[in-house]
């Protein structure tokens, strides 16, 4: 009866230990660096903690939204509209709309699979594309070429 409840204890204290989520690394080498308000704070660690629930980096979901997703609706539009698709696209507004609805559409059905607000979606983006403490942990570890305008002072 004694080793039954060693055994059982010991599994108790394993499986509640606390075991690595796939963001911890950006929480701590990112994140946590960066000064924002406590409610945009919130919001990005919503996002996160959806994504650890799905095993999914920060890293892996923005270089999917922003370059994936964008990547192959270019390679849709260009089957659709031919090879010359990228050199009118800069002159029809007609053509950015639509790759624009596209875009916007996909990052949507993209974000409703992790259950993630578009609100939070939003937050989390503006304080990626604004801050160079985390363009640099993502160029450095989804090898993204985000422009950092502070490194170039």
């Amino acid at each position: 009866m004694k080793h039954t409840i060693l055994i059982f204890s010991f599994l108790l204290l394993v499986s509640c230990s606390e075991k690595p989520r796939p963001n911890d690394e950006f929480r701590k080498e990112a994140l946590s660096k960066v000064k924002i308000q406590e409610d945009s704070l919130k919001a990005f660690t919503v996002l996160l903690d959806k994504l650890d629930d799905k095993f999914i980096t920060f890293g892996e979901y923005y270089k999917h939204s922003h370059y994936t997703i964008q990547d192959s609706l270019e390679e849709v539009m260009i089957k659709k509209y031919g090879d010359n698709f990228l050199q009118e696209y800069s002159q029809s507004e007609k053509l950015q709309e639509e790759l624009y609805n596209l875009t916007v559409s996909s990052i949507k059905k993209y974000d409703a699979k992790f259950k993630i607000h578009k609100d939070t979606a939003k937050i989390a983006e503006e304080i990626s594309v604004l801050n160079p403490i985390i363009k640099r942990y993502l160029n450095n570890k989804m090898n993204l070429q985000m422009y950092i305008p502070e490194d170039n002072k």
